[in-house]
């Protein structure tokens, strides 16, 4: 499960579901069938991508379940798996450089120097460094969360002339399903959330705008 946007309906956020059940504000409550079951949809959420009920490989649309309802790409081949026996959503896996989703540049989720934050269900048992989620493009700003070489987590924001990075103090490469999420508010603060309990924060001066219209968000 992968999710963007923010922990108050009023600001912006983008969710990133890469796998799991997400479940975000109590500003609307979506009732649909378990195929789409999302469970709660804060107004200003984003984005948020599901693996729905799916098994086996996938490739095409994956499904915005926010408001915005603007359906991302797989490029290449994933692969979809219950997230447990008898569970209705899927995970997806086979993440690599050919084998991922990305959505072209939107003015939607340029953030400029706003509050904001994204989340992710994921789990993972090898210590590489790798990317989660990124929205970036060649050069300007750009957001990322992912893990470092020891398995912890890193969350940067970079503005074009400055970038605020935080680490998670553990190694989260257990295999074991987590909720990450990061977030930024407006006196400059990022700070790193693992399963609703904040781990780490770094402050500094308010960064520059993030907006960046060439960035991608994989």
């Amino acid at each position: 499960t992968l999710a963007v946007g923010s922990i108050n309906p009023a600001l912006p956020e983008l969710t990133f579901i890469r796998s799991g059940v997400q479940t975000v504000g109590t500003a609307l409550q979506a009732t649909i069938t378990s195929i789409y079951n999302t469970g709660f949809m804060a107004g200003q959420i984003r984005r948020c991508l599901l693996a729905d009920s799916v098994v086996g490989s996938v490739t095409g649309a994956v499904p915005d379940r926010s408001y915005k309802n603007k359906p991302s790409t797989i490029y290449g081949t994933l692969t979809a798996a219950p997230v447990a026996s008898n569970a209705q959503l899927s995970a997806y896996s086979g993440w690599s450089a050919a084998n991922y989703i990305q959505e072209p540049y939107s003015a939607e989720l340029d953030f400029g120097t706003g509050a904001w934050s994204a989340s992710a269900w994921i789990n993972y048992s090898t210590a590489v460094a790798s990317v989660i989620t990124e929205r970036s493009a060649a050069t300007g700003p750009s957001l990322k969360l992912g893990t470092d070489a020891t398995g912890k987590l890193v969350a940067s924001a970079y503005d074009g002339t400055t970038t605020r990075t935080v680490t998670s103090p553990a190694a989260y490469n257990t295999g074991a399903w987590l909720k990450v999420r990061v977030e930024y508010t407006t006196d400059g603060t990022l700070a790193l959330k693992v399963n609703g309990v904040q781990v780490a924060s770094t402050t500094g001066a308010p960064l520059l705008t993030l907006s960046n219209a060439a960035a991608a968000l994989t």
